[in-house]
């Protein structure tokens, strides 16, 4: 199948020509882009800036196939964006697990506190992974002792990625996912759901947790083989079954306030 768009940039060239997550990326330069991987698409997208790029956009609502020029430019991404909401309920949304953003969650976290923070929206929905390490940071935040992801594989032993950093506090804490949350978000949901930590809301995450491994061949080319999977604390397997969310809701719009109806509810229990 042609990759599915899980995410766009405010913004950015596709946002501004209409593409919207959801969609299929059926060719590149007329090129099919069917049972590429992720990182073979990005290595076709990526170009020098200024230049023009050529797409087919399969929208799965209509099921029509319409070309879309886009021309590279730079694109500064926040990945962090937060505020702290009515009745002391903070938001924090990761759009990826980009390089440190650990440090903005923690900084953020830190300052909604001293603001009289009483608990939090953590907003993984559309982030489709990043940094294994960032993950393992973030979730810290939030689980005070323990493992917080695993990996296995035929020939390779357990690798045991444990809690680090700063624990942040036992504030309620709900985490929004939905179908196109991926990889690196499947693990903090993941550790957050097995401990009991939060609650999770929205829809089934995507299942995204395999560790690949590129083996180069003669005449240029290259095997990618997956080598290992990721399980949550619990030993659970999260490629090819995602996570349940504890609260199924579909309509975007109603997930948020979802959140803060469960938040204040396990505020006044406590």
């Amino acid at each position: 199948e042609a990759p599915v768009i899980v995410s766009v940039v405010e913004e950015g060239p596709a946002a501004k020509a209409g593409i919207k997550a959801g969609e299929r990326l059926e060719g590149v330069d007329n090129v099919s882009a069917k049972n590429l991987s992720a990182e073979e698409v990005l290595e076709k997208l990526r170009g020098d800036i200024g230049t023009s790029i050529n797409l087919s956009i399969l929208s799965e609502e209509t099921k029509a196939l319409r070309k879309v020029t886009l021309t590279r430019e730079i694109i500064n991404k926040k990945y962090v964006q937060g505020e702290l909401l009515d009745n002391g309920i903070g938001y924090i949304k990761i759009l990826q697990f980009g390089n440190e953003i650990s440090e903005e969650v923690e900084q953020m976290i830190k300052n909604m506190q001293k603001k009289g923070m009483g608990s939090l929206i953590l907003d993984l929905r559309d982030n489709p992974g990043g940094s294994l390490i960032e993950a393992v940071k973030t979730t810290s935040f939030f689980i005070s002792r323990g493992k917080i992801v695993s990996t296995k594989g035929k020939k390779q032993k357990e690798y045991i990625y444990n809690r680090e950093g700063e624990y942040l506090g036992n504030f309620p804490l709900a985490v929004l996912i939905n179908e196109n949350s991926a990889s690196a978000s499947e693990i903090l949901a993941g550790a957050i759901k097995d401990y009991k930590r939060g609650i999770l809301i929205g829809e089934k995450s995507y299942g995204k947790g395999s560790v690949q491994q590129t083996v180069p061949l003669k005449g240029g080319g290259a095997l990618k083989m997956t080598v290992a999977r990721y399980f949550t604390p619990s030993g659970e397997m999260i490629h090819g079954k995602g996570l349940e969310p504890h609260f199924k809701v579909e309509e975007k719009e109603k997930q948020l306030e979802q959140a803060k109806a469960v938040l204040m509810n396990m505020r006044r229990k406590s």
